[in-house]
């Protein structure tokens, strides 16, 4: 080059490197590693050669794999942070003839970024979980930009929590194009923690078996650590015009808290009165904790109601009591149990009856339910 080299030849001698670390080879053809099209930018070339976003796309990849989520979600973030989701913008690109605004609130085209961000539906389940001023869009109008923000400043269990609510919106949405089903921001919110947790627990699970520890899948669990876990249930006679009601409040180190029973007012069919239960326990609740709590029930149709849509059987009004209820809570699960792990909620519905009127229990529980309480403490 001689000992004046030109500017021309001096760039060309410093970008080699940056060329090497950015080019890679298919089978016909050579694409750039640094951009998510495969084209060469100068962009790219001159960002790199500053010392800026250096390996941020491949940190952001190997911090998504690497969440602590099922497989299902970790690879919906992926193809969401990769754009190749089927939204309707992106199938409009196809040539596909479609109304690219959203189905849910008609506000905006239906981006990646919108469904899983900027929708006000999603907007709301990030306030809910606390993760509204974690998660910025900024106006990026790519998943893969918002997610590399996100990450930067997030925990692990943060980041997670952004993963599984992630997948959850998106199952929303194709519930809703698709079928036409609706869920509610407390439903979703349920869904994505109640899945952090089952995950968890299955970890955990996984390794005690691979020790050789007996794992008791069927019994009652405690609670994650600073959460309580208030389990109920409801009691029916044929003979009488009131309805038994339970629950029983245990910490995460599965210590008894407190308990009640009552008896309440109404002939109702199985569903009613599982709800009468849970209406009685968040009236409860409520007035001593409104955060951490995780609401159990062996009755699954509840359950499912409470994640649900509305209706207007006497059933569901009941459930639409419940939602307002749990809208003073933060942070807050209502949760399917087995009844092999709800006996002691079970046992306080039937003693209701042989009561004089509204019992409670603190600290110190009743010598009926102590059997139980043992055993489910196994």
């Amino acid at each position: 080059m001689g000992n004046n080299p030109s500017y021309v030849w001096r760039s060309i001698i410093e970008t080699q490197g940056v060329i090497k670390q950015g080019c890679r080879k298919k089978i016909d053809s050579w694409y750039w590693l640094l951009e998510d099209k495969g084209q060469f930018s100068v962009r790219s070339c001159y960002r790199i050669l500053r010392g800026e976003e250096v390996c941020v796309d491949r940190m952001l990849w190997k911090k998504i794999w690497k969440l602590q989520l099922p497989g299902k979600v970790i690879n919906l973030v992926w193809r969401a942070a990769r754009n190749v989701l089927p939204t309707t913008v992106a199938l409009q690109g196809k040539q596909v003839n479609i109304d690219v605004n959203c189905e849910w609130c008609k506000g905006a085209a239906e981006t990646a970024v919108h469904v899983l961000f900027e929708c006000s539906f999603a907007r709301e389940i990030r306030e809910t979980v606390g993760l509204y001023s974690r998660v910025l869009t900024g106006g990026n109008d790519s998943v893969k930009e918002v997610l590399k923000q996100a990450f930067t400043t997030a925990t692990n269990e943060q980041c997670a929590l952004i993963g599984v609510i992630c997948w959850c919106l998106w199952f929303r949405r194709n519930k809703w194009v698709w079928e036409k089903i609706n869920s509610s921001v407390f439903g979703i919110k349920s869904m994505a923690l109640n899945m952090l947790q089952e995950w968890k627990k299955a970890q955990e699970e996984t390794c005690k078996s691979g020790t050789g520890v007996h794992v008791h899948t069927r019994q009652w669990c405690p609670p994650p650590e600073g959460w309580i876990k208030i389990n109920i249930d409801a009691s029916c006679r044929q003979d009488s015009e009131y309805v038994g009601v339970g629950c029983v409040v245990r910490n995460e180190r599965g210590e008894f808290l407190r308990a009640r029973t009552t008896l309440v007012q109404g002939r109702s069919y199985a569903r009613e009165a599982e709800a009468l239960s849970l209406k009685e326990a968040l009236s409860w609740v409520k007035t001593w904790r409104t955060q951490k709590c995780i609401f159990e029930s062996d009755a699954k149709l509840l359950v499912d109601a409470i994640h649900a849509g509305h209706s207007n059987s006497t059933f569901d009004t009941i459930v639409e009591d419940c939602r307002e209820l749990i809208k003073h809570f933060r942070e807050v699960l209502v949760m399917f149990v087995l009844r092999s792990a709800n006996n002691v909620a079970h046992s306080l519905a039937q003693a209701a009856y042989s009561m004089s009127g509204p019992q409670e229990w603190y600290h110190t529980a009743p010598d009926f339910i102590l059997c139980n309480l043992a055993l489910e403490g196994i």
